[in-house]
């Protein structure tokens, strides 16, 4: 039988156009009954491992769709399991630090008060250019405007505005997980410490990689 023109573009049976639609309606209602039981971190991004179970759940129920090889029960049955796998992770991961900080890459430090951390930009593998992004992104016209960056444990980069009070970022507890700040600063909880905020870069949008505190104290690209 010689093969037609419409051959990839018509199916061998309209029953198997039925099946396609069941099959999505029935991965569908049972997709959105499992989050609603599971809740809201199923359906959610905020580190690498929920995005690859987001990523691999539609590769499976593209899979049990289409595929003739893959069952609608084995289909249902992938997808419970990767539910189930992300819930018992979270959840470990909330009870337990040591088993969160092994499975989930925590904030980390990029720019810091007209200081662009150089090895930290290394090893996270950003460039200076993404960090202008995120500060233009976030509405700043120049870095003297922007008080730090940090990479999130999701890969976004978030950028704090720099203080109109003259205290440095170190004192503001949304960095007191973040990884990476420079050793000269005091602790977080010493905010009697801290010292005057810098100046930052110029307006021209360069970002330094070094350079010195009033005190010839040597900043630290370190990073670590």
């Amino acid at each position: 039988m010689e093969s037609s023109l419409f051959d990839p573009v018509l199916p061998d049976s309209w029953g198997d156009v039925l099946n396609v639609v069941v099959f999505s309606a029935v991965i569908y209602a049972f997709v959105i009954a499992s989050h609603r039981l599971v809740g809201k971190r199923a359906a959610s991004q905020m580190n690498n491992f929920d995005w690859i179970v987001t990523v691999a759940m539609g590769a499976l129920m593209g899979s049990t769709i289409l595929s003739e090889s893959v069952s609608l029960v084995e289909g249902l049955v992938a997808v419970t399991t990767l539910l189930a796998l992300q819930y018992l992770v979270t959840s470990a991961a909330v009870r337990w630090p040591t088993f969160r900080h092994a499975v989930q890459a925590g904030p980390r430090l990029l720019y810091y008060e007209g200081i662009a951390l150089e090895d930290a930009l290394k090893g996270e593998r950003v460039t200076e250019s993404d960090v202008l992004h995120a500060a233009r992104d976030a509405g700043h016209r120049s870095l003297s405007e922007v008080a730090a960056v940090v990479l999130e444990s999701d890969g976004t980069l978030s950028v704090l505005p720099a203080s109109g009070d003259g205290v440095a970022t170190a004192a503001v507890p949304l960095l007191s997980n973040v990884s990476g700040l420079p050793a000269f600063l005091p602790p977080i909880d010493d905010p009697d410490g801290v010292p005057e905020r810098s100046e930052g870069s110029s307006n021209s949008g360069e970002m330094p990689a070094g350079g010195g505190t009033d005190d010839g104290t040597k900043h630290k690209n370190d990073g670590s």
